[in-house]
């Protein structure tokens, strides 16, 4: 809103097609947007300008005139604009569990952590580590901030409990343009195998259960042996 909006001090150098250069220093008032930073009079035709704002606050990219703007002050009185754009991102992380369509129970849900790898336009990564409380489901892994134009997001699980992948990661294309949310969900990759004993006469009647004794089986499934009684 207008009232976060601080007073800030510009630097501006004009040089001047006769060859001369002159520096002006301009406040930009604080409680407007857009804010009136006052005027220039010009002594001759702008060859060239250079603006600075020495005071950015960090996670704030400064973004001067263009030269059509600067260059129709050479022929009427003009306005040129400056602007401060907000570099910073937040993005939070939610994490679902599901077992075929549907989400696993809260109360089986375990803590687990992530790792989150933004990797930001023109080079550089930011890595950070969330964890995702147990209990939830969805669990709210938190939110991380990053400043600069982010490319890409990546998210890692290197912990999983046996039985359980990743099986996809939804909303990162927006966390180069907003503030965005970031889902990460596990499945269950578990079938169950349902064992039954039956008992049959001769003629291939099931037997009358107190006809049966008990009996213990043993079932080998990828080397791993299960015993059922």
């Amino acid at each position: 809103s207008p009232s976060d909006v601080p007073g800030v001090t510009l630097e501006v150098t004009l040089t001047y097609q006769n060859g001369q250069t002159a520096q002006y220093t301009l406040t930009c008032q604080a409680g407007a947007n857009a804010s009136p930073c006052g005027q220039i009079v010009l002594d001759d035709t702008i060859a060239s300008a250079d603006f600075q704002e020495p005071g950015l606050v960090e996670g704030w990219a400064f973004v001067p005139p263009s030269w059509s703007q600067l260059s129709s002050c050479n022929s009427n009185d003009c306005t040129v604009t400056v602007t401060n754009r907000d570099m910073r991102r937040q993005i939070r992380v939610q994490k679902q569990w599901r077992r075929g369509g549907s989400y696993v129970p809260a109360a089986e849900v375990p803590e687990q952590q992530l790792t989150l790898t933004v990797t930001l336009q023109g080079g550089g990564q930011v890595t950070q580590t969330v964890t995702c409380p147990a209990g939830q489901n969805p669990s709210n892994c938190g939110t991380i901030a990053v400043t600069g134009q982010v490319q890409s997001v990546a998210v890692s699980e290197p912990n999983l409990p046996e039985g359980w992948r990743l099986d996809s990661v939804y909303g990162t294309e927006w966390c180069a343009y907003y503030d965005c949310t970031v889902w990460v969900t596990n499945r269950d990759s578990r079938y169950p195998v349902h064992v039954r004993k039956e008992w049959r006469g001769d003629n291939g009647s099931l037997l009358d259960p107190a006809q049966t004794p008990g009996a213990t089986i043993e079932v080998t499934i990828d080397g791993r042996t299960y015993t059922f009684t």
